[in-house]
């Protein structure tokens, strides 16, 4: 993205929550650039130009992928490579280009705070809040993902003001998460979800919003990408709340180190062993 277009971009961050964007001579004065460099961000998003941008923008909806990768049965492992490179990262500057930067900053406010993490997502998002789990684990905050839904309500019922709950959902419509959040909430924990969709049911029950790429999950090459979004916006929470306390980078490697060191085998045996170990 050239320095013109992210001059665009910072414009837009801006601007996110009005209703509706002025026509392209207005956003080229107020941006303080020019119309071509403004169509040429809008390719950039995967729009065919600036009317396609305004219509999804003004709908709330963060920029759509476009489809697929565009296959070929006759694309050599070089090509596949370039194309699943270029589609990959076009979705997570996509991603971090929507996210509005006070609610990051305010996202990674609540976490440094935190007296404890809760961390909900379903199917692939599963797998993604397990990770994030462990993620801020390592920086010495206490975390969990809980994978039953009715334990997950239970633990929600029991949180308190200094707790955070994170829910991830792509369309922002999943019961267990939409619930969790609902309940945390109400128990005034600082809720906040990573979704696809402005509009959607989890936005009502969450402090903050961090919005991703929103892909409709209609081609098996969709999930991925979706769940890699996800990840990049909670590593920026991880890294924004390194960068705000420096100190936490190093403060629990040695610990991590000798629980990790807990659960391998010595760097010298050659052979794993079966059975109980005494």
């Amino acid at each position: 993205m050239s320095e013109g277009e992210r001059k665009v971009a910072d414009y837009l961050l801006s601007a996110f929550h009005s209703p509706s964007l002025p026509n392209i001579n207005e956003l080229a004065d107020s941006a303080q650039t020019s119309i071509s460099t403004i169509v040429r961000f809008c390719k950039t998003l995967g729009f065919s130009g600036y009317s396609e941008f305004k219509y999804h923008y003004q709908k709330g909806v963060p920029a759509p992928l476009g489809g697929d990768i565009q296959l070929s049965s006759s694309d050599s492992i070089s090509a596949i490579k370039e194309k699943v490179g270029n589609f990959t990262q076009q979705a997570i500057w996509q991603s971090i280009s929507t996210i509005n930067n006070t609610q990051l900053e305010e996202a990674i406010t609540a976490v440094s705070y935190a007296r404890q993490i809760m961390i909900c997502g379903e199917g692939s998002a599963s797998g993604i809040a397990a990770l994030a789990a462990n993620a801020f684990m390592c920086l010495g905050i206490p975390s969990c993902y809980i994978p039953d839904a009715l334990t997950q309500l239970r633990h929600a019922s029991f949180l308190e003001k200094n707790d955070v709950v994170i829910g991830i959902t792509n369309d922002g419509y999943i019961k267990d998460v939409v619930d969790t959040l609902m309940l945390a909430r109400s128990k005034h924990a600082t809720t906040i979800c990573i979704t696809g969709r402005s509009d959607s049911l989890v936005t009502k029950y969450s402090d903050i919003v961090l919005y991703t790429t929103l892909t409709d999950n209609q081609s098996p090459l969709d999930l991925p990408i979706t769940s890699i979004c996800q990840l990049i916006i909670l590593h920026l929470v991880q890294v924004g709340l390194m960068a705000r306390n420096p100190q936490l980078s190093g403060q629990y490697a040695r610990h991590l180190q000798a629980l990790s060191d807990r659960k391998r085998y010595d760097y010298s045996v050659e052979h794993a062993v079966e059975g109980r170990i005494r």
